[in-house]
């Protein structure tokens, strides 16, 4: 579900004005851009997750229940390669997979141990879902997922509310806990995604709160909205605003601006 799978783009702009940053801005704020580079891939990996008993969901018809929904979620488990990595065991309301040396969407390689999805009523139209991890690993690295939200479409846009949070050790070693609260929209008629929310991100004795407000992307290109992210721990912030045709301004703690431009959308 492509509401689901939003990069945290503060973490690749930064990544991306590298040049800048050595030349223009304090080590503190470098810190701030490679802490918030690994705050966006947990959240690559728990999107990555969570996308998976969420995507199939694709209409109004598919929350008409509980069971339905469950229904459709099972088929979560063709985004994974190669074929019969996943075994799937569905109750009535609620789905799980099993995963074994599986690779699977948003990059996730090497998966085992098990996804459980369970669904429930809220109002005609809207479902709950939970999703929760059991001895998971990827790669090496045992992760610990757990959120819930809730689902519902007006016309073609898909509505998802959702609080969730992910454990695990980052590539350089340290010790990572993330959690985030979002809401948005997914259009499939448009392929536009809007989003609104907040991250924290502990990373050993660091960390980096993120804020995304106004969101919003069509067809893989940012055309508004900004997001910041502020160093837990050094209280400085730098902010990305997206002014659509691939154009960025980056804003660092001294109020410099610094223009970017996202080279896959012009």
């Amino acid at each position: 579900m492509k509401l689901i799978t939003l990069i945290l783009a503060t973490g690749l702009v930064l990544g991306g004005c590298g040049k800048l940053l050595d030349d223009d801005v304090s080590s503190e704020v470098s810190a701030l851009a490679e802490d918030s580079g690994e705050a966006s891939a947990a959240s690559d990996q728990a999107a990555a997750l969570l996308s998976v008993p969420l995507q199939p969901l694709a209409g109004p018809a598919d929350l008409a229940s509980p069971e339905t929904a469950a229904s459709t979620a099972a088929g979560g488990g063709t985004f994974f390669m190669p074929a019969g990595c996943v075994t799937l065991t569905k109750t009535a309301s609620s789905v799980r997979y099993d995963l074994k040396g599986c690779t699977g969407p948003l990059g996730l390689v090497a998966v085992n141990g098990a996804l459980v999805a369970a669904f429930s009523a809220v109002k005609l139209g809207t479902v709950k879902v939970k999703v929760t991890s059991e001895s998971l690993v990827i790669g090496k690295v045992p992760v610990t997922l757990g959120a819930e939200g809730t689902v519902s479409f007006v016309g073609s846009k898909r509505i998802v509310a959702w609080t969730g949070s992910y454990q695990g050790t980052t590539k350089t070693g340290r010790a990572l806990v993330h959690t985030g609260s979002y809401s948005g929209a997914y259009d499939e008629a448009t392929g536009c995604l809007e989003l609104d929310g907040t991250a924290s991100t502990k990373l050993g004795v660091h960390g980096v709160d993120t804020m995304t407000t106004g969101y919003k992307r069509c067809n893989g290109c940012p055309e508004q909205g900004t997001i910041t992210a502020t160093g837990a721990v050094s209280k400085l912030s730098v902010s990305v605003t997206y002014l659509g045709s691939g154009k960025v301004e980056l804003k660092v703690p001294s109020g410099k601006v610094f223009p970017y431009t996202l080279g896959w959308c012009l």
